[in-house]
Order: C-alpha cells, then sequence, then structure tokens
C-alpha cells in the first residue's frame, strides 16, 4: 500500500475492469478469500492509488492521461458503491470513499479544463455538487467551462456569485465574473442601440445613456457603479463610433463564445490556418488591431454632449402650442370674415361700441379710468 505508483502499471489497469486491476496502483494484498469487506476496502485503496498516479501526471502536464487514471479511481469507488449495496460498510470506509470519490470528480474536472473538455468538467463538477452544494471548487471550475462553452454564460455568472458568496476573498472569481458578464453584455447593449444602427443612431444613443448614467446626476452610494458604466458607455462609443474598430468588434462577437478564431497559417507553405485564443475584447483588440487596414475617421471629442436630441414629449408639446395658434388665428380670421358680412349699422355697433367696451374693461385698464369718463368717450 506504500509503494509508489507506476505509470507501467497503470497501463495493465486498461486491460480488464474491476477486481483484474487490483494490483495497478500499489496495493496487491488483496486476498481471494476475503469477505466482501476487505474486497469494497482494496477498492478504495486502488482509487486512492489511481488519484496520486493521476495528480503526478497532471502536476507534469499530462491532463488526458491523468484523466485516465481519475477516471479508473472513479472505477474503482463504484465497485466499492455496488459492494456498500448489498453489506454495510464502516463508518471509516464509507468515510475514505466519499472522500475520494469527490476528490477524483474534482480532479477530473480541473483534467477537464485543462484539455478544453467543457462538457465533461461540467459533468464532474456536478457530482460533487449533488453530494455538497456548497464545495468552492466545484462550484468555480463548473463556472470556468460554463462560461468557456457560450451557451451558458447566464449559468457561469451564477456560479461565480455564489463562489463570491461563500468565499469573498476569491479574486479570480471576481474577474472572472465580471469578464463572464462583459460577454454577456455587448457594446450595442450598453448603448441601447442595434447592431445594424447607423453612427448617427449611435450617437444619439450614446448621448441618452451618457446623461442617464452620468456620475454627477447619480447618488452617493451609486456613483462607483454609474462611475464604471459611464466608462463602459464611453468605450462602447470610441469603438462603434469608428467603422475599422466595429468591424473588428462584429467579428470578435462572432467568435467569443468559442475563445478562438481561425486565420491563415503564415509560416505554412500549403496555406493551412490556426487558431488564435483570446479570452475577451481587450485581447482580441490588442491581436488584430493591427491587421486591420486604416481608414479616415473624422476624430470626435471624447466629452460627452449632455444636451440630448429633442424627445418626442418636446415634440408633441411643440406641435400643441403650433397647432393652438393655427387654430386661434382660424378662429379670429373667421370671425372677422364673419362680422363684415353683418349689416353696416350691426357692424358699426360691434366696433365702435362692443369692442372699445371690451377693452376698457378689461383687466389692463378697469378701475384706472374713471367710469363717467370712459361714458363720455363713448358717446362722442
Amino acid at each position: 500500500q506504500g509503494s509508489k505508483p507506476s505509470i507501467r502499471c497503470a497501463c495493465v489497469s486498461h486491460a480488464m475492469p474491476g477486481i483484474a486491476r487490483r494490483g495497478a496502483y500499489g496495493n496487491d494484498g488483496y486476498s481471494r478469500h476475503a469477505g466482501r469487506m476487505g474486497q469494497a476496502e482494496d477498492y478504495v485503496v486502488q482509487a486512492e492509488g489511481a488519484k496520486e498516479a493521476g495528480n503526478s501526471l497532471l502536476r507534469a502536464g499530462d491532463a488526458a492521461q491523468a484523466l485516465t487514471h481519475y477516471r479508473d479511481g472513479l472505477q474503482f469507488v463504484r465497485l466499492c458503491r455496488d459492494i456498500g449495496d448489498d453489506v454495510r460498510l464502516g463508518e471509516e470506509l464509507q468515510r475514505r470513499m466519499d472522500f475520494i470519490s469527490v476528490t477524483l470528480h474534482l480532479n477530473s474536472a480541473q483534467a477537464c479544463l485543462r484539455i478544453r473538455d467543457w462538457a465533461g468538467a461540467i459533468d464532474h463538477a456536478d457530482e460533487v455538487i449533488a453530494v455538497d452544494a456548497s464545495n468552492i471548487k466545484a462550484l468555480y471550475r463548473r463556472g470556468v467551462a460554463q462560461s468557456q462553452s457560450g451557451s451558458g454564460l447566464a449559468a457561469a455568472c451564477d456560479d461565480f456569485s455564489r463562489v463570491i458568496e461563500l468565499d469573498p476573498t476569491n479574486n479570480e472569481a471576481r474577474e472572472l465574473l465580471a469578464r463572464a458578464h462583459g460577454k454577456l453584455m455587448t457594446f450595442y447593449d450598453l448603448l441601447g442601440a442595434h447592431p445594424g444602427a447607423s453612427t448617427s443612431q449611435l450617437r444619439q444613443a450614446y448621448l441618452r445613456e451618457a446623461k442617464r448614467w452620468h456620475p454627477d446626476k447619480a447618488d452617493k452610494e451609486d456613483k462607483a457603479l454609474a462611475t464604471k458604466r459611464f466608462k463602459d458607455i464611453a468605450e462602447a462609443h470610441e469603438v462603434l463610433r469608428d467603422p475599422r474598430l466595429r468591424q473588428l468588434y462584429d467579428t470578435y462577437l462572432q467568435h467569443r463564445f468559442r475563445g478562438h478564431v481561425g486565420i491563415e497559417d503564415p509560416d505554412n507553405p500549403n496555406g493551412g490556418s490556426m487558431n488564435v485564443a483570446f479570452q475577451d475584447w481587450a485581447e482580441f483588440r490588442r491581436i488584430f488591431e493591427g491587421a486591420l487596414p486604416h481608414t479616415g475617421v473624422r476624430q470626435e471629442s471624447d466629452e460627452p454632449d449632455l444636451d440630448p436630441p429633442i424627445s418626442a414629449c418636446e415634440w408633441l408639446a411643440a406641435g400643441c402650442v403650433l397647432l393652438a395658434v393655427w387654430g386661434i388665428s382660424a378662429w379670429r380670421w373667421n370671425r372677422r370674415q364673419w362680422l363684415k358680412c353683418l349689416p353696416l349699422d350691426i357692424y358699426y355697433v360691434h366696433e365702435e361700441y362692443s369692442v372699445p367696451m371690451a377693452f376698457l374693461m378689461s383687466p389692463l385698464f378697469f378701475g384706472s379710468i374713471p367710469w363717467d369718463d370712459s361714458i363720455r368717450w363713448l358717446r362722442a
């Protein structure tokens, strides 16, 4: 049991599953006449040996071979569980079996991450979380795999948030959470604009969002969030207003979930291709920005214009005012035309008496001219 695991013996373990592999990982003290308890303990020891052999290979950088040993160990654990269904295992043996099972699944998830087997990493992490929902390593590794698979970004954010809740000092989880949020929200989402929007539409969207998220208008407790969002909006406008950078960003959006982009291999005379991996937009821009031709772009001021375009309500209010002015003018013109069609005597009475009396009785002159003087003026 104390002997060092050997790779040569491990290769023999792939020939036959189960009992035939009992000497592969350092314990050949198995007796054919031992009871079921002894057989179960032998399987646990074999699983522990497989774990140690896999750990050595994983540290050496051979994740694929390490994953093979971890799978051997999980096979021994399953055989031990089958025995546990028939006989009652001791408390210590049960504890060792549960511990080695969790460890093998965690290490298998790590090996799957090394070889970019995202689905396998998620499956192994799920096995651990089904037993221990607060296992930080399982949550973290499942979040990493989900963030790389593309379709599980929202679930990855949930896993990273849970890790931060359990371990507030985990800065790696915070960084990956911010990166996952960045993958979910594009520059178009930040501006609230359609990917096919024109330059002027993007400019209007930028002015609207910049005014909305300006730090000077935020409450004290929200100032940090508003400042970060304001900077993100400014970066989004800087990229999308430049046709060259916008083309590069649209290419990034097409490949962001895969995490790599295929390009022609300049060192291959046969015209082969190679994959260039990237983590986020900043890295993608740093790698490929120099490969695009420069275009003449008019540089605009980085200072946001906080005067937004006229809103729909303002246009509606202006229309109502114009409509009211037009209605009053039309009414006065129709009224004057109607009065001109009256008999001359009635028109004179209206023009020489009613209009002056209304003028004198208006709030502008009422009380400022004696009543006798007003009557005398009307009779004159």
